[in-house]
């Protein structure tokens, strides 16, 4: 949904969850230069050991304003070409700040609380897009299209490029 291209830059919002830490693997897998966004600063080693290329601190204060200053600090002002967002809430908000010119953001979730809304003008003035991914619904409504992201993941398990996250019970 993020239609990404080679070379581009992922931030990852709620890196240390299992959304997140598949979402860096697949992005590096696929080239990308990934920023992995994480509130406790004790799972920075576990999205480094993902294969970020750099971690962004969503605990800091003024979040509005500091994501994309440190997005834009590690992107050379550019900002980020696709957000992943599981979390919603204003996390989502300071992202869509933080998006590159003709970014994408793609909504999986709100499991930082609120359902955030949009502002046009960011959509506009940007020239961004947002856009969402409910899996179920993926596959019952899109099924081709479903198919052939399930063969680009088997593809690149098969390439030892992506290997299943280490589980602990």
């Amino acid at each position: 949904r993020g239609r990404y291209r080679p070379g581009e830059t992922v931030l990852v919002l709620g890196a240390s969850g299992g959304v997140g830490l598949a979402a860096i693997r697949l992005a590096k897998a696929l080239g990308a230069h990934v920023l992995a966004a994480i509130a406790n600063p004790d799972k920075r080693d576990l999205v480094e050991a993902a294969g970020c290329d750099a971690v962004i601190d969503l605990a800091r204060p003024d979040l509005r304003d500091s994501l994309r200053a440190q997005v834009h600090e590690v992107t050379d002002g550019r900002g980020a070409d696709i957000v992943i967002d599981p979390l919603g809430d204003d996390i989502f908000d300071a992202a869509m700040r933080a998006l590159a010119w003709c970014g994408r953001l793609v909504v999986i979730g709100f499991a930082a609380g609120r359902i955030p809304t949009i502002k046009a003008n960011y959509l506009l003035v940007k020239n961004i897009d947002v856009c969402g991914l409910q899996i179920a619904d993926y596959r019952k409504r899109t099924p081709d299209l479903a198919a052939a992201c399930f063969d680009e993941l088997f593809a690149l398990y098969l390439a030892g490029k992506i290997e299943p996250l280490p589980t602990t019970t």
